[in-house]
C-alpha cells in the first residue's frame, strides 16, 4: 500500500510530468483525493469505514448533532431500553405523528430522522422527544479524512483504482481525452476488483444484514 507522495508520483511519472513541477503535484494530490471522494461514494459497505458513536439524550432535546465525519446511519439503537429505533423520513415523520409534533409530545424516543443531507455537519432529531437521559448508539458510516501529509494513506489499499483515476482527472486536465478515457477504464476495472473483494469479506448478504431500509433509500 503506497503513501500518499508515493501515489502522486507515481501518477507524475506515468503521465510523464516531473516531481520537481510544485504545481502539477499539486493538482495530481488534489485529484488523488478526489479519487479517495469517488471510491468512497461508489459502495456504502466499506468495513474500513464502519464505526460507532454514542450519546446520551437530554430531557426536552430532540436535535443532536453528529460526528463531523458522519455520512449516513446503519442502525441506531437505544442502549437504556435495549431496543433498536426506526428510521423515518421528515416527510413520513410529519404524516404518521402530526399530533405529537405539534404538541411537542415527551416521552421515550422510537425513531430517528436525518438532517442535514447538504451539509457537511447532519444532525439526528428523535421522535418522541425524549424524556429523560437515554443512552444512544449508532453505527455508521464515516467520511474518511483527505491526504494531506507526505506519509499518508487512503483509507483501503486501493493503489492501482487511485493512480489510473488520477491519471484520468491528469490527461483530462491536459485535454488528452483518449488517454483519460483509457486510464478511467483501467480504474473501472481495479474498482470492480475492489469490490467484488469488500463483498466476499462477509459473504453475500453482509451488506443487507446491516443496511436499513433508510440508508438503502437515501443512496438510491
Amino acid at each position: 500500500m503506497k503513501t500518499f507522495l508515493e501515489l502522486a508520483t507515481d501518477v507524475a511519472n506515468f503521465t510523464q510530468h516531473s516531481t520537481d513541477d510544485s504545481d502539477m503535484m499539486t493538482k495530481i494530490k488534489s485529484w488523488l483525493n478526489l479519487s479517495q471522494r469517488s471510491l468512497t461514494e461508489q459502495y456504502d459497505f466499506w468495513t474500513e469505514l464502519e464505526t460507532t458513536y454514542d450519546f446520551n439524550t437530554a430531557d426536552g432535546i430532540e436535535a443532536y448533532d453528529m460526528p463531523s465525519d458522519f455520512d449516513k446511519a446503519f442502525r441506531v439503537a437505544d442502549l437504556t431500553n435495549k431496543v433498536e429505533l426506526t428510521p423515518m423520513t421528515e416527510q413520513e415523520y410529519v404524516a404518521s405523528y402530526l399530533s405529537n409534533i405539534a404538541n411537542a409530545d415527551e416521552g421515550k424516543p422510537t425513531i430517528y430522522r436525518i438532517y442535514g443531507v447538504l451539509s457537511r455537519l447532519r444532525q439526528m432529531k428523535l421522535g418522541l422527544i425524549p424524556d429523560a437521559v437515554y443512552s444512544m448508539r449508532i453505527w455508521y458510516k464515516k467520511i474518511p479524512a483527505d491526504m494531506s501529509a507526505d506519509g499518508d494513506y487512503a483509507f483501503v489499499d486501493a493503489d492501482v483504482f487511485l493512480i489510473f483515476n488520477t491519471m484520468g482527472h491528469t490527461f483530462k486536465w491536459e485535454k488528452e481525452d483518449e488517454k483519460a478515457r483509457g486510464a478511467w477504464a483501467k480504474a473501472k476495472e481495479a474498482l470492480y476488483q475492489l469490490l467484488t473483494n469488500q463483498m466476499r469479506k462477509h459473504g453475500t448478504n453482509y451488506q443487507h444484514k446491516i443496511v436499513s431500509n433508510f440508508a438503502s433509500a437515501h443512496r438510491s
